[in-house]
């Protein structure tokens, strides 16, 4: 036997908008530049598996790597078409 639940489109709406578990989180073409306040990804999506982030406004590695460092569980980051500086050899 299974059990079914009916929600109105508020219900459902709540759901789709808690990203807090989700496991692909795509943000391509979104104007983003920074990552925000430090630790706001662990706290925000720290299930993710896939971050799509194309297109965006991007520009550093070290971005990249806070990236990483927080969302222990990533496992993919797509990052084509943003501006990354070219890295120091230093």
């Amino acid at each position: 036997m299974k059990k079914i639940q009916i929600v109105g489109i508020e219900q459902s709406y709540e759901w789709r908008a808690d990203v807090s578990n989700s496991r692909d989180i795509a943000l391509e073409e979104m104007k983003i530049s920074n990552l925000g306040e430090q630790g706001i990804l662990k706290k925000l999506i720290p299930g993710a598996f896939n971050l799509y982030l194309d297109k965006n406004l991007l520009y550093s590695w070290d971005q990249y790597f806070e990236i990483i460092k927080q969302l222990s569980y990533v496992r993919l980051v797509t990052l084509t078409g943003n501006k990354f500086r070219k890295i120091d050899k230093d």
